[in-house]
């Protein structure tokens, strides 16, 4: 059974929507090996854009066209997003699906921990690409 369609095919803009998706096709997963390898992949991608970021973060930087406020942000987005990663890494590790319900938000994320750092993934993509389209970033709790 296929989960997930190749991610070469999604185009950059649409990548943290990819990983949404992937996130939520992981917590409905029934066992924690095909959520594992779901997870991965989705991670994997994540790690290939960390580069990506932090190179298209300099380049923004030095072109002028940013605000010093949204530039700052931008540039702290691939260090944002290799945190993220690491906690992920950490809650895969521990195979944390558990139910987990945020103290911060009160939402509540079927696939544990592992599925809330992954959408901390997914609102850092999200966060460096407005960012470097001059859009400002929505404030979130942590």
């Amino acid at each position: 059974e296929v989960l997930i369609g190749s991610l070469e095919e999604e185009p950059v803009s649409g990548s943290a929507r990819h990983l949404e998706e992937i996130a939520r096709r992981a917590a409905v997963a029934e066992d924690h090996a095909r959520r594992w390898r779901t997870i991965h992949e989705a991670a994997l991608a994540a790690a290939q854009s960390e580069a990506a970021m932090a190179a298209a973060a300099a380049a923004a930087g030095g072109s002028g066209r940013l605000p010093d406020d949204m530039q700052k942000q931008l540039a702290q987005q691939p260090e944002l997003l290799k945190g993220h990663l690491s906690e992920l890494d950490y809650y895969l590790a521990k195979a944390n699906f558990a139910e987990y319900v945020s103290k911060t938000t009160g939402e509540t994320y079927p696939g544990g921990k592992v599925e809330r750092e992954l959408e901390e993934v997914c609102d850092t993509a999200d966060d460096f690409l407005a960012l470097a389209a001059g859009r400002a970033v929505p404030v979130r709790p942590d």
